[in-house]
């Protein structure tokens, strides 16, 4: 369950600000970047490529294209953690938002869920995913893997190859007009077939197994399930995927999430091998003691912590009727002034007159960060 390449670094907290002051950063085994002429995402003009390994992305214009006049896809691609979720809207996995497809939904609309899905998702959440594929060493699926994973695109006649780091594992998408087998054998990455409409790459996914998870916050899916995908390269560096999901089973009705996915240019896929696993028996999942009755505060004391922090890009924490939400995550009181969040703890310091100044977290991969309350 080891990662040889910690992606997320700081972007992992730009589901909600962009503009924080990074405390301390994670970062183990990153390929070295050099500096390069590239386009970025927030000029369009060219400026210097830096260390920071394209967490802007690139941009032009228009997608680079291969030969047949299609959109090229090829490249090495990461995940976007920058879901645009509404003040107030709470999400119930136990993982970051940007890891929750109900965040890429439109204004994070919940997802329909059966009541066999619901009581799945329900327990996943309760013990913090600890029974995920990936801890057993098995593979991450579709789209869970492009979420948590940095993967690589190629492009041949008839066949276009998503490379994974981890495992390695690599799934195959037939563009060459055949139609699915009459008979398929339950897969974890099922059997895909695609086509071009106009220039988005369409990918019809089925005959997947139902181990997989759908997304790193533990939405299931059956035997029964449907994917489609809607590959949209926007721009040199930035790429746009439509899922739709199928799934009478799971599912009351036929859903859909967008992911973005950012353009890795100055590195390789390097190898990440799950082998010996250890961690799983570390992994406690829930204990007595997060079931003991939660601290209740008064609403005055929560209300003097509800406000925008940050300059720029801003954080809004909003007081609802369940309690605080940051960025989609419910604030749990500890303390008067500590509270616990699915992915880790929030503090909110106070100055010498009592007045809150600034809000400070740590997540569980040991990342932290601080932002000043706005005045």
């Amino acid at each position: 369950m080891s990662n040889s390449r910690w992606h997320y670094r700081i972007d992992a907290f730009r589901f909600f600000y962009d503009g924080f002051e990074p405390v301390y950063e994670r970062r183990t085994h990153s390929l070295p970047c050099r500096s390069a002429q590239f386009w970025t995402v927030d000029q369009l003009s060219v400026g210097q490529y830096s260390q920071d390994c394209g967490r802007h992305g690139g941009r032009i214009s228009s997608p680079p294209r291969g030969l047949d006049g299609k959109p090229d896809l090829s490249g090495i691609w990461n995940a976007n953690f920058n879901p645009m979720i509404p003040p107030g809207v709470v999400l119930y996995s136990s993982t970051l938002p940007g890891f929750d497809l109900q965040a890429w939904r439109t204004a994070a609309a919940p997802i329909p869920m059966t009541p066999w899905a619901e009581a799945i998702f329900s327990e996943r959440t309760r013990n913090f995913t600890r029974d995920m594929p990936s801890a057993h060493c098995l593979p991450h699926g579709i789209p869970e893997g492009m979420m948590l994973d940095t993967f690589k695109i190629l492009h041949s006649a008839g066949t276009t190859l998503v490379l994974f780091e981890e495992g390695p594992r690599f799934r195959q998408i037939f563009t060459d007009g055949r139609s699915h087998p009459q008979e398929m054998n339950p897969a974890w990455f099922g059997y895909s077939v695609g086509k071009w409409e106009g220039d988005t790459l369409v990918v019809d996914t089925q005959g997947l197994n139902d181990q997989s998870w759908l997304d790193p916050a533990g939405h299931p899916h059956s035997d029964q399930i449907r994917i489609i995908e809607r590959f949209q390269r926007k721009n040199l560096g930035q790429m746009d995927v439509e899922l739709t999901f199928e799934d009478p089973v799971a599912y009351r009705e036929p859903w859909s999430a967008t992911l973005r996915f950012e353009l890795d240019p100055d590195t390789e896929l390097i190898e990440n091998v799950c082998e010996n696993e250890k961690d799983r028996e570390h992994l406690v999942a829930r204990t007595p003691s997060d079931d003991a009755a939660k601290i209740r505060l008064p609403i005055e004391t929560l209300r003097q912590y509800a406000g925008t922090y940050g300059t720029g890009p801003s954080l809004e924490i909003v007081l609802t009727q369940s309690g605080l939400v940051m960025a989609g995550m419910l604030l749990i009181p500890k303390s008067e002034t500590q509270f616990s969040t699915n992915s880790g703890v929030v503090t909110f310091v106070k100055n010498s007159q009592g007045r809150v100044e600034k809000v400070v977290g740590e997540f569980v991969g040991g990342e932290m960060f601080e932002i000043p309350r706005k005045r």
